[in-house]
């Protein structure tokens, strides 16, 4: 199973219980996906110096979940047979539920997402965003 990751683009990204956030191993993986300021414990801009890969900066650079999963149909049909795990119902992320039933999720960086659409307030920035783009 794959996801996609962008580093997180300003303090209010990094503050935002919006912004699904992800913190990586040394490979590459999923340790964890919050929708709390993770790592915790420094600025955002203290943490956005650190490195500019996950080379340099594994698990620390805050880096937003693109939402977007590669993975094979079989896993497809064995997560439909998991259980809600308690992380993913106190968390509100459904990729909490096969990361605690073990499976590995590599992190794929990325230069650019689309922004997110979280809350009615995030529609007028896509819209200008796609005309900005149309321009």
């Amino acid at each position: 199973m794959a996801t996609l990751a962008v580093p997180i683009a300003s303090e209010e990204q990094f503050l935002s219980p919006h912004t699904v956030k992800v913190v990586c191993s040394a490979s590459g993986h999923a340790l964890y996906f919050s929708r709390a300021s993770i790592p915790h414990g420094h600025s955002f801009s203290e943490l956005s110096s650190l490195g500019t890969s996950h080379a340099d900066a594994t698990g620390v650079r805050p880096l937003r979940h693109v939402g977007l999963y590669a993975f094979r149909r079989n896993m497809l049909e064995e997560w439909r047979r998991l259980e809600p795990s308690v992380l993913e119902k106190c968390e509100s992320l459904e990729q909490l539920r096969p990361l605690a039933a073990g499976w590995t999720i590599k992190v794929l960086e990325v230069g650019y997402a689309a922004p997110d659409v979280n809350v009615p307030s995030d529609i007028a920035l896509v819209e200008a965003a796609l005309r900005e783009a149309a321009a």
